[in-house]
């Protein structure tokens, strides 16, 4: 008697069966973006350990406040990696309507 899978074809035995082909695993990237809050400081403190090649960004919107640069300084010495500070082209204030 012969089997066949659910769609109704044979079924090959393993020495017949073409063996798949593997694509090489890429290494994944693994990117946090800081707010420079509580919450995000915290998850990255949390992922610092388990993913050591993590890399930080923080955008700076040109509207921060003082102790925000100084915090992402302060975090940036705990997590003992740089933060890539991305800033924006344009000045946020002109864009928006209400000021910072």
């Amino acid at each position: 008697m012969r089997k066949y899978s659910i769609n109704k074809k044979p079924l090959l035995k393993p020495s017949q069966q073409k063996k798949e082909k593997r694509m090489p695993q890429k290494k994944v990237r693994y990117i946090l973006g800081l707010s420079g809050g509580k919450d995000s400081a915290v998850l990255a403190l949390y992922l610092r350990d388990r993913i050591p090649d993590i890399e930080y960004f923080f955008c700076d919107t040109g509207c921060e406040l003082l102790e925000t640069y100084e915090f992402i300084n302060k975090l940036e010495a705990r997590l003992h990696k740089t933060i890539k500070i991305l800033k924006s082209r344009f000045r946020v204030r002109e864009k928006i309507t209400l000021q910072c």
